[in-house]
């Protein structure tokens, strides 16, 4: 995930800011019924592994464990604020990669270290 947000991050900024300000038009609506479409498959794969999920609603966690991760890359990557908080945690790819990997494993339950990503 955060490979592709730092590929395409100018281009990401401004398809949510466009979304934004044109909530409701057809082609917001239609990109917004297929990212939900693409989230449902995602989750129903995770899924697969509900027996080694501990969250005592494996669906609501996994769905939940996602949007954090996804609202702290947006944060961090996609509108370049990580310089926020260069004073207590400078955060490198490696760094986010891993504790964002580790936050997301440790919600659910699982039990599982992550493995580096590099």
């Amino acid at each position: 995930m955060i490979r592709s947000y730092r590929a395409d991050a100018g281009l990401s900024r401004a398809a949510l800011r466009y979304s934004e300000q044109h909530w409701n038009s057809d082609s917001v609506r239609n990109a917004r019924q297929s990212e939900t479409r693409s989230f449902q498959q995602m989750v129903g794969t995770f899924l697969i592994w509900r027996d080694q999920i501990k969250h005592p609603q494996p669906e609501l966690g996994i769905r939940f464990a996602f949007v954090i991760v996804a609202l702290a890359l947006r944060e961090l990557i996609l509108f370049d604020r990580a310089y926020l908080f260069e004073a207590i945690l400078p955060i490198d790819d490696e760094l986010l990669g891993n504790q964002l990997t580790r936050m997301f494993l440790q919600y659910l339950g699982t039990g599982s270290e992550p493995k580096s990503i590099r």
